[in-house]
């Protein structure tokens, strides 16, 4: 298994919103993805660290 990560924007509406997405890139199969949310100050190492045990499992 090899988690790859990387920061990444999106919008709603005409909003848009900075995230971190993480993935199991060795393979190519549909997942299932999971938006998680950081707490009301922004991204941290806790919130990334999360975000890659989530990818371990199987979902983006």
């Amino acid at each position: 298994m090899s988690i790859h990560t990387e920061y990444t924007s999106y919008s709603v509406e005409s909003t848009i919103f900075n995230g971190y997405l993480a993935w199991d890139e060795t393979t190519n199969e549909k997942r299932p993805g999971v938006l998680v949310f950081p707490e009301w100050w922004g991204m941290n190492e806790y919130i990334q660290k999360r975000t890659k045990q989530i990818a371990e499992l199987g979902f983006v």
